[in-house]
């Protein structure tokens, strides 16, 4: 046990044995730690560096590729939007002319009924100015048959037919 304390009284002597560490194995440790780091450095840093470097550009050329595809959204939506409204003008645009369309259809079909109504009134008026004259015409042949036949009854004698029609022009006159 002696040994043990005069070893570690004769390190406490010295700059770092006072902290408990041992000169040689923190040499070795050091080498150890120093071929360590040249062999990383030599053929794993780079590649390490490369990759995380292209891993790096990878994700700043995504984040560029989500904020270009972004801004096409966006136009796409414009023109969609733009799109959207001018087939909704072009269809008001499309119910308006087919109402007026309609309406014209309407007058058209209302205005020929109002021709072909005028037309049958017309045509029943001519056809009824007929019949009366028709009538006249009958009314009178038959007045002029019953005006000779009254004639000759009160006369007792035939007269001859152009006689008989000037007694009853003669008759007709004093009537009117």
């Amino acid at each position: 046990m002696e040994h043990i304390v005069t070893q570690f009284g004769a390190e406490s002597a010295g700059g770092l044995g006072v902290l408990g560490i041992n000169i040689q194995s923190f040499v070795f440790q050091l080498i150890t730690f120093v071929l360590v780091l040249i062999l990383l450095r030599k053929y794993v840093y780079q590649k390490l560096v490369d990759t995380l470097e292209s891993r790096r550009d990878a994700v700043l050329e995504s984040l560029d590729n989500a904020k270009l595809a972004a801004i096409e959204l966006e136009k796409m939506n414009e023109k969609t939007a733009k799109l959207l409204n001018l087939a909704k003008s072009e269809a008001a645009d499309i119910v308006a002319l087919a109402h007026k369309e309609a309406s014209q259809s309407v007058e058209d079909a209302e205005l020929k009924a109002k021709k072909r109504a005028n037309h049958l009134i017309e045509t029943a008026e001519s056809r009824l100015n007929q019949d009366v004259e028709k009538a006249r015409v009958e009314l009178r042949a038959e007045m002029l048959a019953l005006v000779a036949q009254a004639t000759e009854t009160v006369l007792k004698t035939k007269l001859d037919s152009a006689t008989d029609k000037k007694l009853i022009a003669s008759a007709l006159k004093e009537q009117q």
